[in-house]
């Protein structure tokens, strides 16, 4: 039993010691290694290197392209902010510098280094290193050193977190809309994320200084913080609830974990080939349909000397299909059965004189997504004698729906 339970505790072991090598490479790097790798991608022969090494990185082209490529490495410079101190200043030991080696190095920065947009990148940035190099004190060239992350390569690792702690569509969306940032929605990405970004281990607790040096903010560096982690540390024991707690309470202010969550659930959703757009819509589209009866009346009058049979039948079919911000126009036709043909709002004189006016006016106003059927059907029958008169009228009808703010329709 004892030799089993020993086993398992090797495999784990030998497990989180592989996930840490793999966390590792890309992100612990010392400024020699750094150098070294500038070297290949710059072209730089091995003596130049050692050249720029030995004369102080002196203001030489290839000492100034090397140095650009290092601190761009570093993620330490940026090419219209300048140079970040607290990422800098973690490959100094300004243990043996004059006591106001920061204050030398903030006026060294202000009166030698050209503002944005004056002078290449690279020269503001060989400039900003040697303010560091000549006042902050020794550099520390094979001090293995935390490397902050991009925006980008934050966001890549949370969506690969969500993935990995299957987190759902529906939690997905509630952070996009900037909300559901709870304890139970956020722990398994958030410990997933944590660890894999090297900013937490379960035996250490936080890296506080790896915060510092991603986010800038000296409060994590602070007694306050310190003891919030001892607290919070000593009152949970399981993950994922402990990291999400130590988080919470202790740091989210300084280092925004709910902005990150709510930027890339709406990077994710964004996406037309994500899972959640594609297999599981979370927006699913709905439709309101209102029903509504459109009279349309034709007028057909008749007049003979004798008596007469009048027909009239007005069957015009509108069938009306409205969205919002669209006009559409329907033509209805009207048809009356006789034998003489007469157009809408025209004058037919005969003996006596016959006056036949049809003129149907629909108008339906909708504030939605309706669908507007009118079939109306008029049949007027008069029977006297067997002469028979039969008027056929072919009347345009139309009707223009159109978006109004109106709760009811015009009349």
């Amino acid at each position: 039993m004892k030799y089993q339970l020993l086993t398992t505790l090797v495999a784990i072991t030998f497990c989180l010691s592989l996930a840490a090598e793999d966390w590792q490479s890309p992100q612990l790097k010392t400024f020699s290694s750094s150098q070294q790798e500038c070297a290949v991608y710059l072209l730089l022969p091995n003596e130049t290197a050692q050249r720029c090494v030995s004369n102080g990185y002196p203001d030489e082209w290839p000492c100034r392209k090397l140095i650009n490529c290092i601190l761009v490495q570093f993620h330490a410079f940026d090419e219209l902010t300048g140079i970040k101190d607290h990422v800098i200043t973690n490959f100094f030991d300004p243990s043996g510098a004059p006591s106001d080696y920061v204050s030398r190095t903030q006026e060294c920065l202000r009166t030698t280094v050209p503002n944005h947009c004056q002078g290449q990148p690279f020269e503001r940035a060989y400039r900003s290193f040697q303010c560091y190099y000549r006042n902050y004190g020794s550099l520390l060239t094979d001090t293995v050193r935390f490397i902050p992350y991009e925006q980008v390569d934050r966001i890549q690792h949370l969506k690969e977190a969500f993935s990995i702690a299957n987190t759902s569509c529906k939690a997905i969306k509630d952070f996009s809309e900037g909300h559901g940032f709870n304890v139970e929605e956020i722990s398994d990405p958030l410990y997933v994320l944590a660890v894999r970004t090297g900013f937490y281990d379960h035996a250490h607790g936080p890296y506080t200084d790896r915060l510092y040096t991603q986010f800038g903010s000296p409060n994590l560096l602070s007694e306050a913080t310190r003891q919030c982690i001892t607290r919070v540390s000593q009152q949970y024991s399981t993950e994922p609830i402990m990291v999400t707690q130590l988080f919470f309470q202790c740091v989210e202010e300084d280092i925004s974990t709910e902005a990150l969550f709510t930027e890339t659930a709406r990077q994710i959703l964004a996406t037309t080939n994500s899972y959640c757009n594609v297999c599981e819509p979370v927006s699913p589209v709905t439709s309101t349909t209102e029903m509504m009866t459109t009279t349309t009346s034709a007028t057909v009058t008749s007049t003979t000397g004798m008596p007469s049979t009048t027909t009239t039948t007005v069957t015009p079919s509108t069938t009306t299909t409205v969205t919002p911000t669209t006009t559409t126009t329907s033509t209805p036709t009207t048809t009356t059965t006789a034998t003489t043909t007469v157009t809408p709002t025209t004058t037919t004189t005969a003996t006596p004189i016959t006056t036949t006016t049809s003129t149907p006016s629909t108008t339906t106003t909708v504030t939605s997504t309706t669908t507007t059927t009118a079939t109306p059907i008029t049949t007027t029958t008069t029977t006297a004698m067997p002469t028979t008169t039969t008027t056929t009228v072919t009347p345009t009808t139309t009707t223009t729906t159109t978006k109004s703010p109106y709760p009811y329709p015009s009349m």
